[in-house]
């Protein structure tokens, strides 16, 4: 499972919940971690068809459906959060969305690119924690968003060595 590759990264904000809360946190984190490692089901690899089977993956995760890409427990669990406690399934959605980036070798051209994947892929996942947490005024969000960009920065620093064997950079080329 994807779990294994991420389990090296830092995982701000995971043991330190409610006992109440961190089911959900758990949820969340669990989505974020599978899809770190996405593996399309039943496409032969042409960039097309990957494109589409992730944009019908955003949409069923915006919708709350069942989805191919991750196991039934996950997505399962991560909807259960949002409903529980009022999250928007949109920010999982968009994290769908950063995944396809992460299918083969993962290189940004520009730091805009760098910038627009980690809103994609870390932004979300920061503002639905603060959320549950309670901190969804746009103040907060702001601070949220600044820290899960720090995060998934510091994450990548650490897994640089590892990242590269893999075909990976969280470096802009430019």
């Amino acid at each position: 499972m994807a779990d294994d590759h991420v389990s090296h990264l830092p995982r701000p904000f995971y043991d330190q919940w409610s006992a109440r809360l961190r089911p959900a946190a758990h949820a969340l984190w669990n989505w974020h971690s599978a899809l770190a490692e996405p593996e399309p089901v039943g496409i032969n690899g042409t960039g097309e068809a990957i494109d589409q089977f992730f944009e019908e993956e955003r949409e069923r995760a915006e919708a709350g459906d069942p989805m191919r890409l991750l196991p039934e427990d996950v997505w399962k669990g991560a909807y259960k959060a949002c409903e529980e406690h009022g999250l928007d399934r949109t920010l999982l959605a968009a994290q769908v969305t950063a995944a396809r980036v992460l299918c083969g070798e993962t290189q940004f051209e520009t730091a805009d690119t760098l910038k627009d994947f980690v809103g994609l892929w870390a932004v979300p996942h920061g503002r639905l924690l603060a959320g549950l947490a309670g901190l969804d005024m746009s103040v907060h969000l702001r601070y949220a968003d600044e820290l899960a960009r720090g995060f998934f920065h510091l994450g990548r620093l650490l897994a640089l060595p590892r990242d590269v064997a893999h075909g990976t950079l969280f470096i802009p080329l430019d």
